[in-house]
């Protein structure tokens, strides 16, 4: 079954794209035959093609004119940019005034009208009203697609592609011109089992990459393409297919081959299995929002249990883990205008049709926005407003099938709503980083549930290299997010690209994703704080959004964090080298409300020799470790000392990682040497109430003899105000 419902490529557009057919077909062939010389896998950039049923299973309806919400939303002012195979139909009588030609593009083209149709047609047609009905479309060829969404117009705040490059089994392009054949789109002179381009970050993923962070209030909005079902059909009954090998009998090329020789691959993605099928470039690119199609959902409300898989939809991960699709939307049978004729129509499926069902419900949310805070949305906030309200599908939590789930319009609008009223628990808070952890305080109820999700535009990371499933990190800048209360840290959603089937965890960060969310089930009664930090080099000016829901009376910027990344290095038996280690904190209002310190890379023989203690600017101070981990060495731990943390370090059991409260085993330990006289409390909580502004200075020494250590990487002081 064809899902994406596009011609197929033929000789003539074949030699056209760079191919030169150089032999005569003859199928009785027992050995493989040149049929073309021309583009590798690599080089070769052909591209191909990946409603009201569609707004109810998105919930885009209820918030129409007339709709349950009460918004009455139809795109008024926004702008969405379609890329294509071709131009979409402006007088066809569903868009009738609200197209426009972006480049040019005369010749009409079926798919680019549908949908167009698909996110706004006007609904003349009832049965084919799109997601919103009064959006204005800007209609491109998708031939020079990066470039023209750079110099697109700022208005032009969405863009739609429902399109992407050929990777593994394809049956649209025709050698001989008779018609569909099998070709294997991979070197099969290398590979056998998969196609190396699935889940591949591209230079063309950089590219979009890089569009996009230069162009932060535009979201695009990409097809995840429909190449989980796609194999070996021997459609012709000879047992041969096409495809490419750079070691083949007559040199590279193009091979018409038999499976005798060159056993068929099994069905797209890893081995068959449906995983890692999404096509390298756009679909594996980081600050997209990557579509894939579900059946139909016409139950309200609806939970999990009514979503459906379709047959086709591309599955993640990418190949460094990514979470990918990001979200899913309808896309099986969707009645929509094409071309052919102004008042023309046809049903269509295919993750194309899925994407622009969530486009057009983006252009709603844009316009929800302007009229609520008057100004376009990041775009990192409008795909983290889609992420934050989908709702869960398949395992609990994300996976490599829905992603974060469904999209659903009504509860996203709902969200934005509620986030103009501070008491509604709902925030969306758009920030900057700058190299100091920032922490947003929140009060929580039981049996509500927590929820943070943090969204930044990426710069363009650097493209895999060639190689199956190459799994260099395509992440630049690491942000990391967490929550911690009643005495527990709380971190987000991790997925193993190992075992892609297997639930998401939340038992570490995430080193991986631009997206990360931390959700909290059944919170205890109190404060918890929603921290922002970052793991690796340095930088500045990354821009973030943050979404928060279950929590009241957020307040941000009520905690600076500093550090002083200078190494200690512990001598045997003496004071350390520096001696103190300070961090002077300047010009900050308010009390010390809360003080954790976290001390980075510490190595040690035998850590029992070891005394730490934090002196604060008005010589109050705490014994951090004193006596404990026994006689076991550590190797670049990092601890963090946080009153709140559930344990303290043990007398004489190995030191991992991790947060603590003070620890102090033997409450005789000597006296620091050459440290100020003050007040020495039991806990942090000794420098609540007190100005934070002044030097803090640690103390660190080995008060026993024979063993060394170090605190590699230096400490980091996180200071809460009130």
């Amino acid at each position: 079954m064809n899902f994406d419902h596009f011609p197929v490529i033929g000789p003539e557009e074949l030699t056209r794209l760079g191919f030169r057919l150089v032999n005569p077909l003859n199928r009785n062939l027992s050995e493989p035959q040149l049929i073309a010389t021309g583009p590798s896998p690599e080089q070769l950039s052909l591209i191909l093609p990946n409603n009201l049923i569609a707004a109810d299973t998105t919930n885009t309806d209820q918030i129409w004119t007339g709709g349950s919400r009460g918004l009455n939303l139809t795109g008024t002012g926004v702008t969405v940019g379609v890329w294509d195979g071709g131009a979409v139909r402006g007088t066809h009588q569903e868009l009738n005034g609200r197209v426009s030609s972006g480049d040019g593009i005369s010749t009409l083209d079926n798919h680019a009208t549908h949908v167009a149709g698909t996110i706004g047609a006007a609904g003349v047609v009832n049965a084919a009203r799109g997601m919103a009905s009064r959006v204005q479309i800007r209609s491109y060829s998708w031939n020079n697609d990066l470039a023209e969404m750079s110099a697109a117009p700022a208005n032009l705040s969405l863009s739609n592609h429902s399109y992407g490059y050929v990777s593994g089994w394809e049956t649209r392009i025709d050698w001989e011109g008779v018609g569909s054949v099998d070709t294997w789109v991979g070197d099969r002179s290398v590979y056998s089992v998969e196609d190396p381009s699935f889940g591949k970050y591209s230079s063309f993923s950089r590219n979009l990459d890089q569009v996009l962070f230069d162009n932060p209030n535009l979201l695009s909005v990409w097809a995840a393409s429909n190449d989980r079902s796609n194999r070996y059909l021997n459609l012709n009954g000879t047992n041969q297919y096409y495809t490419y090998l750079s070691r083949g009998p007559n040199g590279a090329g193009w091979y018409l081959v038999p499976t005798s020789t060159y056993g068929a691959p099994p069905g797209d993605g890893n081995n068959a299995t449906g995983y890692d099928s999404l096509p390298s470039d756009g679909q594996v690119a980081k600050n997209n929002l990557v579509v894939g199609a579900i059946n139909d959902i016409t139950a309200d409300p609806f939970t999990k249990n009514n979503v459906s898989m379709s047959a086709f939809s591309s599955w993640g991960p990418t190949d460094d883990g990514r979470v990918k699709p990001d979200i899913v939307a309808n896309g099986v049978g969707l009645y929509s205008s094409v071309a052919s004729a102004d008042n023309a129509y046809n049903t269509l499926s295919g993750t194309s049709m899925a994407a622009p069902n969530a486009t057009g419900t983006l252009a709603l949310l844009t316009q929800h926005y302007r009229d609520l805070f008057g100004v376009t949305p990041p775009s990192a906030t409008l795909k983290g407003t889609v992420i934050h309200t989908a709702v869960d599908a398949g395992n609990i939590g994300p996976d490599y099938v829905y992603g974060w789930g469904v999209i659903d319009g009504a509860n996203a609008a709902q969200f934005l709503s509620d986030a103009t009223n501070d008491s509604s628990g709902n925030q969306v808070i758009q920030g900057t980083y700058n190299g100091s952890a920032l922490t947003y305080s929140i009060n929580a109820s039981p049996g509500t549930p927590v929820k943070a999700t943090l969204v930044w535009t990426d710069p363009a990371g650097n493209p895999q290299a060639d190689g199956l499933d190459v799994t260099s990190r395509t992440l630049v800048r690491d942000l990391d997010l967490r929550i911690t209360g009643d005495g527990t840290t709380y971190y987000p959603w991790t997925l193993n690209p190992g075992n892609p089937s297997s639930a998401a965890v939340r038992t570490t960060r995430n080193s991986v994703d631009n997206v990360e969310q931390v959700l909290i089930d059944n919170p205890a009664s109190g404060e918890y704080n929603i921290r922002v930090s970052h793991t690796g080099n340095s930088f500045r000016n990354q821009n973030f959004s943050l979404l928060i829901s279950g929590g009241s009376n957020s307040s941000p910027a009520n905690t600076i964090t500093e550090s002083n990344t200078r190494a200690i290095n512990i001598a045997d038996n003496n004071k350390a080298n520096p001696y103190p280690s300070e961090i002077r904190i300047a010009g900050v209002t308010g009390t010390v409300a809360q003080v954790i310190v976290t001390l980075k890379g510490i190595s040690h023989t035998y850590p029992d020799d070891l005394d730490i203690l934090l002196i604060g600017p008005n010589r109050k101070k705490v014994l951090l470790m004193s006596d404990v981990g026994g006689e076991t060495d550590i190797d670049n731990v990092n601890l963090t000392f946080d009153q709140n943390a559930n344990n303290t370090l043990s007398d004489n059991g190995q030191i991992l990682s991790g947060t603590y409260r003070p620890s102090n085993v033997d409450t005789n330990t000597d006296a620091l040497p050459s440290v100020p006289r003050g007040i020495q409390g039991n806990n942090l909580e000794v420098f609540n109430g007190i100005s934070p502004n002044g030097a803090w200075n640690l103390y660190v020494r080995d008060d026993k003899r024979n063993d060394l250590g170090a605190i590699a990487l230096g400490w980091e002081l996180s200071i809460q105000t009130a």
